[in-house]
């Protein structure tokens, strides 16, 4: 049994989670019958002898549960496994434990399935069998341990990855910056570059214009690093067993954390975004901001180090910091960390140091300009 915090606000807090079970479990209701409690055991033994990978409502009333028949698990057991009982998900019993109506119902947003069986209980007891156990409803409450309603939900849930796999996930977003759908929304676009050049240089001509569009093939749009950013967290939140927050997050300091990730175990991760390259002007008018490696290595570091710090001088359970670099420049060059001198971090955080991680560049290369 793990070990239980019972700190104050701690305890209140599993109470108020805890309320609805706690009051059903204190009601003397259908539930604590035996009937309820043995028509429960069956299926939880259906569950355990059966490979079950969706999710089948069996639905009874109070009244039928109270008249069950004795001894019923064998004939619960060749209903379930009938066709009707395989083929299709909403499964309304009588006492006799036959049959009344079957219905084959699409539910696939997980908090409208919940919200449709709690309404349910409240006429009827719902057993709610699915790959992950038996949850069931009764007077519009829910008892189980489930969060998982509908197939759709627990697949989705399923396909993620724990962020012990993080590293993989961002190898996979290398690949995912391929696409031209994606690589393409980073980049000024064909036309709006031929108007810049035009702007420029009143007397360019088509010469002019396709060299323009060749040696700026790289412009980046203006302030790229929120695009840089939005599409990462995005497909973090995708592909990760983890609440992952943007810009939402703020430091006791009031500092903004570009990327935070609060993983199932309460444990904290950051991910700083930066970029080099060249953007347009927010005028659209002429070269805007360059950056180069200069401009990552060290302050980008020592920077991502001092949040690590500032989140553990708060209590927070801080695990990883990282730092990620978009790198958009016209020339494949090094990395913008190929070295880093740790005497240049602040005094007081070089002990947080072995908790950063330098993710190797993304690099962002505009193959085919539209």
């Amino acid at each position: 049994m793990g070990e239980f915090d019972f700190n104050k606000d701690s305890f209140k807090q599993f109470l108020k989670q805890k309320e609805s079970q706690i009051h059903l479990r204190t009601d003397n209701g259908i539930q604590d019958t035996d009937n309820f409690k043995n028509l429960h055991r069956s299926l939880v033994s259906y569950h355990s002898e059966r490979p079950i990978g969706d999710f089948t409502a069996i639905i009874i009333t109070k009244n039928e549960i109270e008249n069950l028949i004795s001894d019923f698990s064998v004939k619960l057991f060749e209903k379930l496994d009938s066709q009707i009982g395989v083929c299709n998900n909403h499964l309304l019993f009588d006492r006799n434990l036959e049959i009344l109506s079957y219905h084959r119902k699409e539910l696939k947003d997980n908090n409208d399935a919940r919200k449709f069986y709690l309404e349910l209980s409240r006429e009827t007891c719902v057993f709610l069998i699915s790959p992950k156990g038996v949850h069931y409803f009764i007077d519009g409450n829910d008892i189980g341990e489930s969060i998982f309603f509908t197939s759709d939900a627990l697949k989705s849930y399923n396909e993620l990855k724990d962020i012990t796999n993080i590293l993989d996930i961002l190898n996979d977003y290398r690949i995912h910056l391929k696409h031209q759908d994606i690589y393409s929304k980073f980049f000024v676009s064909n036309s709006s570059k031929r108007s810049l050049c035009k702007h420029l240089n009143s007397s360019a001509t088509d010469t002019t214009y396709k060299d323009f569009l060749v040696q700026h093939v790289q412009l980046l749009e203006n302030k790229p690093e929120h695009r840089f950013r939005e599409d990462l967290r995005m497909y973090l939140t995708r592909n990760l067993k983890a609440n992952v927050l943007g810009k939402e997050y703020i430091l006791e300091n009031f500092k903004r954390l570009d990327i935070f990730i609060n993983d199932d175990f309460g444990e904290l991760y950051l991910i700083e975004v930066k970029w080099v390259g060249v953007s347009i002007h927010p005028k659209g008018q002429q070269i805007g901001t360059s950056y180069n490696a200069n401009n990552i290595n060290p302050d980008a570091i020592t920077q991502s180090v001092d949040y690590i710090r500032q989140f553990n001088e708060e209590g927070k359970n801080i695990k990883l910091g990282y730092l990620a670099v978009f790198d958009a420049r016209k020339d494949d060059l090094p990395d913008t960390v190929f070295t880093f001198d740790k005497t240049q971090l602040k005094i007081g955080s070089e002990k947080y140091f072995p908790r950063f991680v330098k993710i190797p560049d993304f690099r962002v290369v505009n193959f085919h300009p539209l």
